[in-house]
Formats: C-alpha cells, structure tokens, sequence
C-alpha cells in the first residue's frame, strides 16, 4: 500500500461510510454530484488529499459484502476524466470499526496534459500495424485514452545486495498519457487477445502484452477426466441440452471446429452423453465421442461454481450470478483453452501435443481468470500477470481437492483427493509431464521457484511459479530437507501448512479485497498478511504461516516470534589431547537454534543440532588448563551463557625436527646427506628433487646416492624432510645444484652374450644399442641398472621384414622384489620399466633379444633405451 493512508485513518477514512452503503444504482446526475463530493473531502484531509487536486477524480466501481458482515467497495481514479490505469483505492467497513483503507495505489502529483495528438482512429491505426492479424478481428478493436506511469524496481537505500521483494521499492519514472488498444482475433491459429498502449503524443508503443487468459502456450486436452458424473440439463423439444438452469443457465456449446461465434449448445435425444474417450475428429463433434469433450467442460463449470457458492460465498463468478458458458472443439486441434472477458465464456480446443483441454483443473483455471477479472482485475503483464495466473492455477487445483476428496459436497476444501499439478491429465507421447508443478515450480525447467528481481520480464505463465509455490507452503507447508522438492533455501527450517481451506481463504479474501490491477508479489504479501490477521486475529497460526510462506519465496521475512527467555545451557568436554569433543545439554521455551564454544572467552565453534557436538583440535593451544563456557541461542536471539567448565589439554610431543640438506659429487653420481636435529629423536629423512621422492635414510648422516642420469640436464633443488616418532615433519630449506651429464653413447653388442652370466653390461649413460641376431638360436642379452624413483623406455626396431622380440626380467632379488621375475610379456617391442620403490638402493634388470620364430640376419637391430 502506498500513500498516506497506507494505515489505518479513522478520521481520513470515515468520509466513505455513505460509499460503502450506498446503492451503486442513480442517475448520471447522482453519480456526478457524489464523485464531487467525495473528492472534495479527500482533499480536504491533511494526509490524504495530498497531491490530489480538482483535477482527480474517483468513481466507485465494485462493492462487495464479505462473509464476516464486512463491506469492501473498489474505487479507480481519473484525472481530468481520464483512467490513471493502477489508480485504485479499496476501501474496508467492518461492523463497529472504523473504515480502512484495504490498498491506496491512487497517484498522486500528476502533472500531464490530458490532451492527445494523436486521434483514435490514428491509434488504432498503428495498434493495428504493431498487431499484423492474419485474420478479422472478432469484434472492432477499442480505444481508451489513460494515464500511464512508466515505473522501475529499484534497490532500498541502505542495501548493499538486494534479494528479496523488500529490498526493492518501485518508483514512478514518468507519467505518459496513452491510448489503452484492445484486439481479439479468433481464427484458428491466429486465436489472439491483446492490449497496447499506444503514446498520445509521438505515436510510439509503450506496451504491448497478451491478455488471452490461456491454460498455457503449450496447450492442454482431453476427455473423461472424471469418470461418471452427474450433469445438470435441460428439457428441450426433442431431447435435452447441455444449459444448467441450477446455475444461472450456465451452458456449453459445440463450435465444430469453427473459431468465430459461439456455436450451438449442446443437445441430444436421451440424456446420456459422451463415451468417456479422447476425442477422434473423425468421430463428429456431435457423436458420443465429440460429446464427451462437453461432459467434462460443463462438469467443470458445475463443480466450480459450487466451489464458489458453496465454499467461499460467491454468487458465481462475477459475484452477481451471471451466466457463464463452455465453447468446446474451437478451431481443429487446438493445443490451448482460454476465457475471454468479451464473451464471459471458456473456450476449449481440441489438442494435437495434448488431449482434449477440458480436464477439471484446467476449466476451473479458465472460470478462475473470470473470477479475477471482476475482481482484482490483475493487469495479464509483469508480476501482476504472474499472479492472475498463479491465482487460477490455485482456483483450479483447489477445485480439483473439493470435487475429488468432497464429491463437491460441503462448504469446507478437503486436503485430499487432488495433487499440486497442473494439467497432469493432459500428457500425451508428445508432452508426458504437468504443465506447471506448485510444490516446485522450476520442475518444468522453466518456472522460478522464487521471486527475483527479474520476474516481471518472464512470461505470465512462469512468473506465476514463485506464488503458485508460497500457496502450496500455506497450505501444506515445507520442508528442511535440502534433498525435498518442498525445501526452500530461503526457509531452511521449513514450516508447517495450514491445510487446503484455510490457505484459500486467506487467498481469497486477498484476491478479492486487498489486490489492484496493479499488484505485485510484494502487494500479494502484505495484502494476504492483513487478510489473514482479519480472518484469524494478529500474531496467528495463519498469520505466521503467511509470513513463512511468502519468506520462502524470497518476498518479505519469516515471522519471528516475541520471545524474551533466553536458553539453558551446560556444556561437557571430552579428552585431554588430540580432538577434544565439546558438547552440551541446551533448553530453551521454544527451541534452540545454536550453541557456541568459547575457550578463555575465545569463540573456537559451534553445533546447530543437540547434543550440539564439536572437535575441537587441541593442539592448536599449548599444554595447560583452560576454562569453556557455552552460548547458547533462540531463535528470537535470546542468549543463555553457561558457567566456566575447566579442563586440561595434554597432548604429546608437538615439537617438529631441524633438518639442513647437503649434495656431493660431481657427474652422474650425486649423494644426499642431511643434517636433523630432534628435541625426542629423528625416524627418518626423505629426499625430494624437484618435489620428487627419490629416496630416504633412518640413521645419521641419512646418505643416499643419487643418479644424476634420472633427470635432466640443468639447475635442481633438493629438500629433505625429517620426521620423528609423534609424525612432527620438519623440512628443510631447498638446496639448489646442477647436473650436466655426459653426452649419450651407442653400445655394440659383443658374443657370446647369450644367458644372464654372459650378459652385457649396458652403462647408464648408453641410450643405443645394436646388435644382430646371426643364427636361428642366437639370443643377446644385456644387463641395465635402475636407482630408486627412475622408469626406462626400451624401444626394440628389428631388421626390416624381420621379427624380433623382447623379454624384460629382474636379475636378482632386491627390496622385496622377486628375483627372476619377468617384468614383461614375451615378444614386445616396446617396454617400460616401472621405476624402483625409494627405498631400493639400485636394482639390475636384464634384456633379452630373439627371434620367435627362428629368423636371423646379419643386419643388426637397435634398441633405444630412454631414462
């Protein structure tokens, strides 16, 4: 609510008790002189008539008495005889209070000539150009010159990230004077209603939104959707028809795959139609088959307007028992159903991706946007598009609730029989899931499940996702598991429901009492938190599920109770050394939401969950005594705090070793030595080249011998590490040197060298090796050397046209490692041999070369061999 009578102004707000009494019935004379009187006296008031001069107007347009012996009359605004579209007042008078202002939305401080340029027919013209039917328009386009303020979202000040709906406040940019253009086309395809606002003055379009109240864009469809039910008909000559005279004559027709008029109303020789099945477009529109199409769609106008009547006090859908009709088999295969304000009348088609659009939740979505439109009259764009259809969405589904679980008997909404989709009756192969989910919107991969800054750009049918989802918390509440489809971040403890009847009557007098055309998620909030303070007293059960529920949506803040007792709190320690485990004993009158640890009145942690355990390491503090005391909190923010408890930290040696790293030698061969001091005593020294492992030592001075041929030529840096029995690591500082080993050599092979004791020996520094295979038995064998940590690639090329083979075994036993044990497969050609544990000192291999299958030759072959 906005404006200085935003709260409640016995004074400012009394002037209206005529109003809310007076028949809305009177001569153009009456209405005039009434309209004078009445702004004549807001402004007169000291808050409420500011920025309302002579120029503004208001006209009474809806009263309406409530369940509660409340009577609500609406009132919209013009300035100088001109609509301001979202200027609106609701006004409330309860029997032995003062009157309230239930929505101020009327703007104030305008200051914009109400004389166009542009003519209508010039309007239209250009409305006409933006629109580009493909078909004639069902009735002539209208024009009606308004008012329009042009407004954004923007941040609170004070806000440094602004989330939620509260952290915004929309301001008004500018006001244009424009002409509102109304359009319906209905031909097939081509099946449209729009709006424009066409700019007065420069002819430019400021907005342009559908208004066809749909099911969705993706279309709905088909039959038999509640089994055998009981109809309401009429005798005729001949037979019976399809009109209600129980409901105002309500009535459905056949359109017959037409798309203009309003077709013929449904008759038949016996009163028994329909056969129960989806229908077949070959079977007629009027056989039993095409029947069946009506069956559900005036079923569900029967069970909604019992909703209406029966449960929330409502003379149908306008709230004065208007006739309200079905138009059935629309266009061919038409994957939509719509309502239309023009004909005051649902329009189902036929489907292709769905079936039949006539299941229950999807005909009383379509009455819901009636409902809507002689009410709040939620303009079909931006967030308050998003909420006309979350509110049909919510219509639909409570419907379904009472038509499933009450048999649509009774006057209260049952919390079983229906589910928390929409159009779930209508998939097919083609579409074989709901087409919106309210439990969690963004199943469909489309829908947000909350309010975002962004809302009102998406189309009306996802942006009604964040309300469809705070209605299902209201009723059924949500959850605190992070893996439920019920769970809301922005709700981590999750809430309890209210169940079906009183969510909706909440809803309901919302809708009906405290909405404006131009509501947004913020207005649907407080407006539903003042309908449930009316219905069921301030600081109630409902009220907090109302807060709760929009909170997780991300619109406004959870309810916080008024809670001055603070918790009870006794905590424990566990152990003398390592991790320590603290916990304690907390109470609190509603409930404990955290408890923290602070050791010598440092915070060290905290547990969320009883018996609120944390480990504590406690070699973070010195060996000694200490004292604990515990924190803990409600969820109001009382604070309980616990005596000291002392306890004693004993941990073992924590004490890390000294170590100094030394490198001797020159060439190939390289040693390790280190220098490692202990206040209890050094288990060991590793050695890292380049981060590398490449060896260790358990006794002073730690030697190790290093192959300088391991790595490559260059600058190196060695570090060692020392570790003592408690596992203390101490490293040392990195020592740099450099290896520049020898050029690489080929070797020849020489004969005999055909066993292991006649092997040739290979130095390290050898990368190739050539020999020849001169008789069918000849076999070379050769011998290598490997340190700890060093792999070898043996790459074997034998003679062209020949094949040759290679085995790869360990000569003798060595760290464990078997001795004789073959390294590889026999016949290979290429081989690498995996490098030695570090703790081997060096380990001899042995590689032998032959022929499988007996060749020989005198050209020789090669063997590369890459360390």
């Amino acid at each position: 609510m906005t404006g200085p009578c935003a709260r409640t102004v016995a004074s400012c707000l009394g002037l209206f008790a005529a109003s809310l009494v007076a028949s809305p019935s009177g001569t153009r004379v009456e209405e005039a002189a009434s309209n004078a009187r009445r702004m004549a006296e807001v402004r007169a008031h000291q808050e409420f008539g500011q920025g309302l001069d002579d120029r503004h107007t208001l006209k009474a347009y809806r009263t309406e008495a409530l369940a509660d012996g409340a009577g609500s009359i609406r009132f919209q605004q013009y300035y100088q005889g001109v609509r301001v579209l979202g200027g609106e007042l609701i006004l409330h008078q309860v029997p032995g209070r003062s009157h309230e202002a239930a929505a101020d939305a009327l703007v104030r401080d305008l200051q914009i000539a109400s004389d166009p340029s542009l003519e209508v027919h010039e309007a239209l013209a250009i409305a006409h150009a933006a629109v580009a039917p493909r078909s004639t328009y069902r009735v002539a386009p209208t024009a009606e010159l308004v008012v329009f303020p042009v407004t954004r979202l923007v941040p609170r000040p004070g806000i440094k990230d602004p989330k939620n709906a509260e952290d915004f406040k929309e301001v008004v940019l500018r006001h244009e004077l424009a002409y509102l253009i109304h359009v319906e086309l209905e031909q097939g395809e081509d099946t449209r209603h729009e709006d424009l606002l066409v700019q007065a003055h420069s002819g430019g379009i400021l907005r342009h939104w559908s208004t066809l109240h749909t099911a969705a864009h993706e279309g709905v469809g088909k039959s038999e959707y509640s089994g055998s039910v009981k109809l309401n008909t009429n005798t005729v000559d001949g037979g019976f028809e399809l009109r209600d005279l129980g409901r105002a004559g309500n009535y459905t027709t056949n359109m017959n795959g037409g798309t203009s008029g309003n077709g013929s109303v449904y008759t038949a020789s016996v009163d028994a139609w329909g056969d129960g099945l989806n229908y077949s477009a070959g079977n007629g529109s009027t056989s039993a088959n095409g029947q069946t199409a009506a069956v559900d769609a005036h079923y569900g106008m029967q069970v909604t307007w019992d909703f209406l009547t029966k449960v929330m006090g409502r003379n149908g859908i306008d709230g004065t028992g208007r006739t309200v009709f079905s138009r059935v088999h629309y266009s061919a295969s038409y994957d939509n159903a719509f309502w239309s304000d023009a004909c005051f009348c649902m329009t189902f088609g036929d489907g292709s991706m769905f079936k039949t659009l006539t299941a229950m939740d999807v005909a009383a979505h379509e009455m819901g946007h009636g409902v809507c439109a002689t009410t709040a009259n939620l303009a079909y764009v931006g967030e308050s598009g998003g909420l006309n259809e979350a509110n049909s969405d919510i219509i639909g589904t409570m419907v379904e609730f009472y038509a499933l679980g009450a048999q649509g008997q009774g006057t209260v909404i049952p919390d079983t029989g229906g589910n928390w989709t929409i159009g779930e009756l209508l998939e097919t192969a083609s579409f074989p899931t709901p087409l919106r989910y309210m439990q969690k919107p963004s199943l469909d991969g489309r829908s947000p499940d909350a309010w975002s800054s962004n809302l009102a750009s998406l189309d009306v049918h996802f942006s009604s996702g964040p309300m469809n989802r705070a209605f299902y918390f209201l009723s059924q509440g949500s959850s605190s598991s992070a893996s439920s489809s019920a769970y809301s971040s922005y709700l981590p403890a999750g809430m309890s429901g209210l169940g079906n009847d009183r969510a909706m009557r909440i809803w309901w007098r919302t809708l009906t009492t405290r909405l404006t055309s131009s509501s947004n998620y913020l207005a649907a909030r407080n407006g539903a938190i003042a309908a449930a303070k009316e219905l069921y007293g301030a600081g109630s059960t409902e009220e907090k599920a109302v807060w709760n529920a929009f909170a997780g949506i991300n619109v406004g803040s959870a309810w916080k109770d008024t809670d001055a007792s603070a918790p009870s709190v006794t905590p424990k320690v566990s152990g003398t050394s390592g991790v320590l485990t603290f916990s304690a004993t907390a109470t609190d009158n509603v409930g404990v939401t955290k408890v923290e640890y602070y050791v010598n009145n440092a915070l060290k942690g905290s547990a969320t969950a009883a018996p609120y355990s944390f480990g504590f390491a406690s070699t973070a503090l010195a060996n000694g005594s200490y004292s604990l005391v515990a924190k803990a909190y409600d969820a109001a923010g009382n604070v309980g705090t616990s005596a000291a408890v002392p306890f004693t930290i004993s941990n073992a040696d924590t004490t890390a070793p000294t170590v100094t790293a030394t490198v001797t030698g020159t060439g190939t061969s390289r040693t390790f030595t280190a220098t490692a001091t202990d206040n209890v005593g050094v288990s060991r020294v590793e050695y890292y080249v380049d981060g590398a492992l490449k060896g260790s030592a358990t006794a002073s001075p730690y030697t190790v011998s290093f192959d300088g041929t391991t790595v490559a030529n260059g600058s190196h840096s060695l570090v060692a590490k020392a570790y003592d029995a408690a596992g203390n690591v101490g490293t040392s500082a990195a020592v740099a040197f450099t290896v520049s080993n020898p050029a690489a050599t080929t070797f020849q092979e020489t004969e005999s060298n055909d066993t292991t004791a006649t092997a040739n020996v290979v130095a390290s520094t050898v990368t190739k090796v050539t020999g020849a295979i001169s008789t069918s038995q000849d076999v070379d064998t050769f011998a290598i050397t490997l340190v700890a940590g060093q792999s070898v690639l043996l790459t074997l090329t034998p003679p062209p046209g020949l094949i040759y083979g290679m085995n790869v075994f360990q000569g003798v036993a060595a760290q464990g490692i078997q001795a004789g044990k073959q390294l590889t497969s026999s016949g290979s050609t290429v081989v690498r041999i995996p490098p030695p544990p570090p703790s081997a000192t060096e380990v001899k291999v042995y590689i032998q070369i032959y022929s499988p299958n007996g060749q020989w030759s005198a050209s020789p072959y090669s063997l590369t061999i890459q360390r």
